[in-house]
């Protein structure tokens, strides 16, 4: 078993040591020596000897591929390319061909990881009709501005590069005319009919929900207003880009970039981002500062204007308004003060106190 198989980690290390061990396809069983060839002369006799029924091995996809319309919908992709929108039968439907059609061993290996991409290599091999396909997919590892992706997100784009390997090789040995009938129905069967729509447009907004995306983005990646204008042919499309996502197809960020509301300000046209705020700018005061007027005198040389006319003629001043918090509290009550009054007492002398010479 090979490192990254051990690990599924893809490093340039353990890539490039793969690729020096296994310089021929991976078709499952790699043919490296005498043991390995002798199992594949033992796959091709076993095809001989059992041969596929194509009736049947078709009649097997159709009750699996539309068994229910999860599975139904897991058949096919689409993806927003250019203005258009690009259909495909996914890699879900690959596999199950590959289960029932019978005889066909695929498999997908790295290849190399450089600057900008990964590359990945996807095997088939028809064993009964010795029939053998491989296909070789880029996907880029680059992000905005050019940057290059970290090892996570490296590690997995190199996942999704092998499952579309593996799916394009599956289906350059099985004829895509003879799974395209399955295909058209399965998506009718996701899609539903008008009564099911509203159930599963529900369904389906949910879902992104899950991954982070809001109903603003779903309503502005497929150019409609409200949800209530998402038709069947809408939720088709939304269910293709759900596939695509889970593929590895395409990215969130490339289906559903982030959007911000643009801010209005009163009274300014402009648009703003959030969070900003815009005023005018103070305006410069580039005029000379205005002299203060010489005071004015009389016949006698006295100056009339030296003190204001509201020093000179006292005016009634204003009641300040209430305070809005003292109308609940009651008023304190002015109390005269106390008047001491002086209280005269007659104090009689006995004559025969003996204190009171004292």
């Amino acid at each position: 078993m090979n490192n990254y198989e051990d690990a599924k980690v893809f490093t340039e290390d353990n890539v490039m040591e793969s690729v020096t061990q296994n310089k021929t396809d991976s078709v499952t069983v790699v043919a490296r020596g005498n043991e390995d060839l002798a199992v594949i002369d033992s796959m091709v006799a076993t095809a001989q000897r059992y041969p596929r029924n194509v009736k049947t091995s078709l009649a097997e996809l159709r009750e699996i591929a539309l068994a229910s319309p999860k599975i139904a919908e897991s058949c096919f992709y689409k993806l927003p390319r250019g203005g258009k929108i690009i259909p495909g039968k996914s890699v879900r439907l690959a596999e199950m061909a590959q289960y029932c059609w019978g005889h066909v061993y695929a498999g997908a290996r790295p290849v190399a990881i450089e600057r900008d991409v990964v590359v990945a290599e996807g095997s088939a091999f028809d064993c009964q009709r010795n029939n053998r396909s491989s296909v070789t997919i880029r996907r880029s590892i680059l992000g905005k501005g050019g940057k290059r992706y970290n090892a996570d997100m490296i590690n997995i784009t190199m996942l999704a590069a092998l499952s579309i390997a593996k799916r394009e090789a599956i289906y350059d040995i099985i004829p895509e005319a003879l799974l395209e009938p399955i295909y058209e129905d399965a998506l009718r069967i996701a899609v539903g009919d008008i009564k099911t729509l509203p159930e599963r447009r529900s369904l389906c907004l949910g879902t992104f929900s899950k991954m982070g995306i809001t109903a603003e983005q779903v309503l502005a990646a497929l150019e409609v207003d409200a949800v209530e204008g998402i038709d069947l042919e809408k939720l088709e499309l939304m269910q293709g880009i759900y596939q695509g996502i889970k593929s590895g197809d395409v990215s969130i960020d490339e289906i559903f970039p982030p959007t911000q509301k643009p801010v209005k300000v009163s009274g300014d046209t402009d648009t703003l981002k959030p969070g900003v705020k815009k005023g005018k700018p103070a305006e410069k005061n580039t005029s000379e500062p205005d002299k203060e007027p010489e005071p004015k005198k009389d016949d006698a040389g006295v100056k009339t204007d030296a003190l204001p006319l509201e020093d000179i003629i006292p005016t009634a001043e204003e009641e300040p308004e209430p305070d809005p918090v003292l109308k609940f509290v009651e008023p304190i009550k002015e109390t005269k003060p106390v008047e001491k009054k002086e209280v005269e007492t007659e104090v009689t002398v006995d004559d025969d106190d003996p204190f009171a010479d004292i």
